[in-house]
């Protein structure tokens, strides 16, 4: 009987340690939300990881696979993981998850964390954009925390834009506890476009409920942080939600070289007495190995020695500041001054560049017909270009070159206009005048012409205008002359006569003065405007005289030319001259070359399909599956992968997760977990393609008695109740042997 309980005991031992190396589940993360929603998917309680894919409407999500997927929550950590997601909140704002595109919340007295992982650029859009929530339920939670951080393999930041149409774009809110944001190294663009007042672009609030002193905190360890309200809205808001906590503490935090960009609505701390707590809030380094710089409205500050990740502009109003135990390594980028104040430019090593500022105020008057000269004055990095804005005039004979107005003025009168200064950095503008006075007796400096070359042709003519400088001399007449009448004439007004072919110089002369300027004028014979051709070339006739000119050999050209087609003829193109059009030679007809049809009953050219042809099994008819088997069944339709449609069972749709499709013509294997499903007996398959159907059938035939049935993985209780079953049927022989053993013996 010893014998037999040994036995017994040894047998339940084995099945337990069995049953112990079946797989664990693993369980949720401490502090996890109990609520949680992704845009209008909720996500169920459980230990399982949750896929969510983009569904069919703009933001909308839709559940996914572990191989197709943009959300991942991961239970075990609370992680939710967005890759390159868009993310809606659903439109209930008036109760969980009151429309916010992330929503989540924790159990009764108990605080919640979320962690969000970001790959590549993600967008998310609600009510609020993502709200974390520890205030809700019976009794309120403990502390709330929201950690984001770049998720990417390939070290890249991950990015995310987060908007509140109707509240903060982030908003984290305490229970009895705190309340804390921490960004690492992500770039994060959070905004709230609702415009009326007590929203902010980031919200860290801590809850009516808490009456010690909750710690209210946001960390940017790395990456940036952009945060902006809309109309009189903060950037970021620390709010103290409840009277009591008399000894709340806000503070604010950067390193890794993180930037908090608060240019947009300021960074304010408050409390539910609508106090202004601004002044207590603590900014600082944090405990990192650099720091980070932050941007208050239009005031930037440097905290800790940072290494700029990108180059920064301070532009006009705006502010930079490293104060004392702070500095500023450029790297490889660069601090734009563009108009704003740098404060501290000896903490900086490396590269400070500023953009253009203007500093002349006036210009001084000039006289006509004296030479002025003037240059303009600006601060900035080099290289400075200047320019007159569009529509902007000077004087008339001044001109604006490499920063310095220069010319002789020609008429009175005064000018108005606007230079820019613009280098790498940025630009300036500045409108400024010149008058120019008037000059008395004014003598001729010089004559020109509108033309200096005039080509005509042989009975034509052209009237050249004379322009003396400056225009307001006293004296404007002019005489005229020909070197060659017999060429071209020209009389007391300018206009030229073309006579004959050849060369001749018009002359203008002033009287006062005697300045002169000259036009060579050429004239040629009267070609016909179209061409003349015959079989060795083509030219134009001269009108006048009937002469050949420009005659030139034939340049021919295919014209209309098109391969033929499976179906259709093709022409080898007539071929004519591209000059002149002359028909040199036609062209020929092509046969159609017909179609080439292979085995999958498309052609090989045209891609056209064989109205012959009907697709059929080529492997795996006729097959049988017995019960209990592992094993997948294949079949191939030699119609084309392309052209698969579906697949039926017995005249029924089979569902896409019962099977796997591949190319090869069109392969199919049905998962041996679909096929244990099948009553036994023939069963009719048809592999549907849009060029026809293959059918066959096969059999699923009962298994071997003696066949160890081989779980299919579709679910771990089979696979416990076949080792259960097992066990029990070991001890049940091996209890019958010792009994038997044992009567023996009596």
């Amino acid at each position: 009987m010893k014998m037999l309980k040994r036995t017994i005991a040894t047998v339940f031992v084995a099945a337990l340690l069995s049953l112990l190396a079946l797989p664990v589940t693993a369980l949720a993360a401490e502090n996890a939300p109990t609520t949680l929603y992704v845009g209008n998917y909720q996500i169920t309680n459980g230990n399982a990881t949750t896929y969510l894919k983009a569904g069919s409407t703009q933001g909308s999500l839709v559940e996914g696979s572990e191989n197709d997927w943009t959300v991942k929550y991961d239970p075990s950590t609370a992680t939710l993981t967005l890759n390159g997601a868009t993310i809606t909140g659903n439109d209930s704002i008036s109760s969980v998850p009151y429309g916010a595109g992330i929503y989540a919340q924790s159990n009764s007295d108990q605080p919640v964390a979320l962690t969000i992982e970001l790959i590549g650029e993600n967008t998310i859009t609600g009510h609020y954009g993502i709200f974390v929530n520890a205030g809700q339920g019976t009794t309120p939670g403990a502390d709330a925390s929201l950690v984001i951080k770049n998720g990417g393999d390939n070290g890249d930041n991950g990015i995310l834009t987060v908007t509140g149409t109707g509240g903060s774009g982030l908003l984290i809110i305490g229970g009895t506890g705190g309340a804390s944001l921490t960004i690492k190294n992500a770039s994060v663009d959070a905004k709230s476009t609702q415009t009326y007042s007590g929203y902010a672009g980031v919200c860290v609030q801590s809850g009516a409920s808490a009456t010690d002193s909750p710690n209210i905190s946001l960390s940017v360890d790395g990456g940036s942080l952009t945060a902006s309200g809309t109309g009189n809205n903060d950037g970021i808001l620390f709010y103290v939600g409840s009277s009591q906590a008399t000894g709340a503490t806000t503070s604010l935090t950067v390193s890794e070289n993180a930037i908090v960009d608060a240019k947009t609505g300021g960074i304010k701390a408050s409390s539910s007495n609508l106090n202004d707590l601004s002044d207590q809030i603590v900014v600082g380094s944090g405990t990192g190995t650099s720091g980070g710089i932050v941007f208050d409205g239009t005031e930037g500050t440097v905290y800790g020695d940072v290494t700029l990740q990108e180059n920064i502009t301070i532009n006009e109003g705006e502010s930079l500041t490293i104060g004392d135990g702070a500095s500023l390594n450029t790297g490889s980028h660069e601090v734009i001054v563009n108009g704003g104040t740098l404060t501290g430019e000896d903490k900086i090593t490396g590269a400070v560049k500023y953009a253009p500022a203007i500093t002349t105020e006036s210009l001084p008057n000039g006289t006509v017909n004296e030479e002025y000269s003037q240059t303009l004055a600006a601060t900035g990095s080099v290289t400075i270009t200047w320019s007159l804005e569009n529509g902007g005039t000077l004087p008339a004979g001044l001109k604006l070159e490499n920063g310095v107005i220069s010319g002789t003025p020609t008429a009175a009168g005064t000018s108005a206009f606007t230079v820019t200064a613009t280098n790498a950095y940025g630009s300036d503008s500045k409108q400024l005048s010149i008058s120019i006075e008037a000059q008395t007796d004014v003598p001729v400096t010089g004559v020109s012409l509108n033309k200096t070359e005039l080509t005509l042709t042989e009975g034509s003519s052209e009237t050249l205008v004379a322009t003396i400088t400056p225009a307001d001399a006293t004296n404007q007449k002019v005489t005229w002359n020909s070197t060659a009448p017999g060429v071209a004439t020209v009389d007391a007004s300018g206009t030229v006569i073309a006579v004959g072919a050849g060369t001749a110089t018009i002359t203008v002369t002033t009287t006062d003065g005697g300045k002169t300027a000259t036009c060579t004028v050429t004239v040629k014979h009267d070609p016909a405007g179209a061409w003349s051709s015959d079989a060795n070339g083509h030219w134009h006739a001269c009108a006048a005289c009937g002469d050949r000119l420009d005659f030139a050999a034939h340049t021919p050209k295919i014209e209309g030319a098109h391969g033929a087609t499976c179906t259709e003829e093709g022409y080898t193109g007539d071929t004519a001259c591209s000059v002149c059009g002359y028909e040199i030679a036609k062209g020929e007809t092509v046969p159609a070359a017909g179609h080439e049809y292979e085995d999958d009953g498309h052609c090989a050219a045209c891609d056209g399909i064989d109205p012959g042809f009907s697709p059929k099994i080529i492997a795996g008819a006729d097959s049988t599956w017995q019960k209990g088997s592992a094993k997948n069944l294949t079949f191939t339709s030699n119609a084309a992968y392309e052209d698969f449609r579906e697949v039926r069972l017995d005249g029924t749709a089979v569902d896409q997760k019962h099977f796997h499709v591949a190319e090869g013509s069109t392969v199919i294997t049905l998962k041996a977990s679909y096929l244990a499903s099948l009553k036994l007996g023939s069963h009719e398959l048809e592999i549907i393609s849009t060029t026809g159907t293959a059918k066959t059938t096969f059999a699923v035939a009962e298994g071997k008695a003696n066949e160890t049935i081989v779980p299919t993985g579709d679910s771990p209780l089979p696979l416990l109740g076949s080792v259960a079953a097992i066990v029990l049927g070991v001890a049940t022989i091996l209890c019958g042997r010792a009994l038997s053993r044992e009567h023996q013996r009596l």
